[in-house]
């Protein structure tokens, strides 16, 4: 597993699951679903900086966590809606990675706000590690997909293990919203 881009063809990849609009119109893509953020921090960072109100908090009286695309080096603004109105932050950060799992861990260990796919940190919520912040905001979803190349021919292996993803998906309540209000402070 890795967060960067995988060239299917050059790398002799099978397929892969990919996250937002597929922009290469060569590839074959099945979407499998939607995936939603969530703006979160440790408790420790709560109790040390308090809880940002909006998400412009970000900018000035808070710390985030930066995630940064491997392929350009461009760091991923955090981005909100609420009640019809978007708002994009780049936010002032201490530390940015280029791999989920460290991002999530750096949330854990108090180094700033993140806005995270709810799969990488609801167990984080369920052990009262991580707290959801800026609930009455939220993010456009993300679509997901399986993207293979067409050269692949969707045999019988590649068939079974897409089919297979799908109904993990589908199924996996990981990608459903959290009840936010449950991890509140207070």
């Amino acid at each position: 597993m890795t967060d960067r881009p995988v060239d299917l063809v050059a790398e002799n990849v099978d397929c892969v699951v990919r996250g937002g609009e597929i922009t290469d119109q060569s590839l074959i893509a099945r979407r499998i679903g939607e995936m939603s953020c969530l703006a979160c921090a440790a408790p420790s960072y709560i109790e040390k900086f308090g809880e940002p109100q909006h998400p412009s908090d970000l900018d000035r009286d808070h710390y985030v966590v930066g995630y940064f695309s491997a392929q350009s080096g461009r760091r991923w603004p955090f981005s909100f809606v609420s009640g019809g109105e978007t708002v994009e932050v780049a936010g002032r950060y201490i530390a940015a990675f280029n791999d989920g799992s460290s991002y999530v861990e750096a949330a854990v260990a108090g180094l700033g706000v993140i806005q995270a796919p709810i799969f990488m940190v609801r167990e984080h919520f369920d052990d009262g590690r991580l707290l959801p912040v800026l609930t009455n905001w939220t993010t456009d979803p993300m679509p997901l997909h399986v993207v293979y190349p067409p050269n692949r021919h969707l045999s019988a292996k590649l068939r079974i293990f897409v089919d297979w993803v799908a109904e993990i998906f589908a199924k996996n309540k990981l990608m459903r919203p959290i009840e936010q209000t449950a991890w509140r402070i207070g």
